[in-house]
């Protein structure tokens, strides 16, 4: 037996181990402070709430749920995803917020190697090089360490691509369809793949897409019929549109002027970037491979109307190729000065991101991210300075 079969592991296990140890406190829950910044109790309350017959977007209840945990507890945090949510998350809800967490934190580790291991069938790399490079993603860390679900959406985002590609058309479609739980995050991608179908007659792609939708709708009624009403009665923050997307700098604008018009901003970022994906998208013949993909999936990300720094986790998988791909092309001495700023602007993005949260305005100065790698991939798209021709492609 190679001894590499012995050695791989091993490493892995060991980040592995290396990053429970060290993210697996800022999960306790003992210090009531830090319940605002740990989003896994609104999931395990709101789960709670909604297998008890109460109403999970009531704030009364969730706060009641939370503060058995802490009764210091004035201010619950409070549950904002769509019902159809629970037809995922519930099967990883215990009645121990304990156990929640634990099983949590280790599926989620499961998730990063389960959603690396699909990039590497992709786009041939080693998945071992991509952890390696994933280790230097701060937005990774910090989902972690909060308990959000970007860490699985990505693994989901990558295994639903890597099917397409495979040709298991159905299947990949019942896998899009979990994403649509934060659908604010994938808009102009679901768009570039329901014209991507309908151009390459890919039928069963949308027959699974449709499939999937449905059962993750009809979920969460067996619990309550009210569900949707309640969801759609939900009071919501204005601050929660304020953050990180292209129209940040005009609703910092409108919320400190005319807070009535603070949503206008999100509206109309969001109606022109799909009114141009559309365009493109009828307009163009459209190839399907791995960077077209995460052009899309990044400019969703520019439009959406609510994002948060760990919702970059999602651009773990397309940034990491990129790094590697940069330093391999510097250590060939290959288009050196083109790779070398890529490879600078996606280092400076894997590590200085964190350090923005003990900023002030560190929310609105995160909108950057997306965009800047945007503009990388579109760079490297028009150049054609991706040279792995053996990545999966449609064609």
């Amino acid at each position: 037996m190679p001894i590499s079969y012995i050695i791989r592991p091993a490493l892995i296990l060991s980040i592995l181990v290396i990053i429970i140890l060290t993210f697996g406190k800022n999960l306790k829950f003992d210090n009531f402070e830090k319940i605002g910044r740990n989003d896994l109790i609104a999931f395990w309350s709101a789960s709670q709430a909604l297998t008890a017959g109460k109403n999970p977007y009531d704030s009364g209840d969730i706060l009641k749920i939370q503060q058995t945990l802490n009764g210091k507890l004035r201010v619950g945090q409070a549950y904002l995803n769509p019902p159809w949510t629970f037809a995922v998350f519930s099967f990883f809800i215990f009645n121990s917020f304990e156990t929640t967490k634990n099983v949590w934190i280790l599926c989620n580790l499961i998730f990063l190697i389960l959603g690396l291991y699909c990039v590497s069938l992709i786009t041939r790399c080693s998945n071992l090089n991509l952890l390696y490079a994933a280790i230097l993603y701060s937005p990774f860390y910090y989902c972690l360490s909060i308990g959000q679900l970007s860490i699985f959406l990505f693994a989901v985002f990558s295994l639903a691509i890597l099917l397409v590609f495979k040709k298991w058309y159905f299947c990949s479609g019942i896998i899009f369809s979990i994403l649509s739980i934060k659908f604010h995050l994938f808009s102009c991608l679901f768009v570039f793949m329901f014209f991507w179908a309908i151009q390459n007659k890919k039928f069963k792609c949308i027959f699974g897409l449709v499939a999937g939708l449905l059962l993750l709708l009809v979920y969460p009624i067996f619990y309550s019929n009210q569900i949707y009403l309640q969801w759609l009665s939900n009071e919501f923050n204005p601050i929660s549109y304020m953050h990180s997307s292209l129209a940040t700098p005009f609703k910092v604008y409108l919320v400190n002027n005319y807070t009535e018009f603070y949503k206008l901003p999100n509206i109309i970022i969001l109606i022109l970037g799909l009114s141009a994906t559309l365009y493109v998208c009828i307009k163009s013949k459209l190839q399907l491979n791995y960077l077209n993909i995460n052009i899309y999936l990044c400019l969703s990300l520019m439009i959406s109307p609510h994002i948060w720094p760990y919702d970059f986790t999602l651009l773990l998988g397309i940034c990491s190729v990129v790094f590697l791909q940069a330093f391999d092309k510097i250590r060939k001495k290959e288009n050196r000065l083109n790779w070398t700023v890529i490879f600078i602007l996606i280092l400076v993005q894997f590590i200085v991101l964190i350090y923005l949260f003990s900023l002030k305005n560190y929310l609105e100065l995160c909108f950057f991210f997306p965009i800047i790698t945007y503009f990388i991939l579109l760079y490297i798209k028009e150049n054609n300075l991706l040279t792995i021709t053996n990545w999966l492609t449609s064609d």
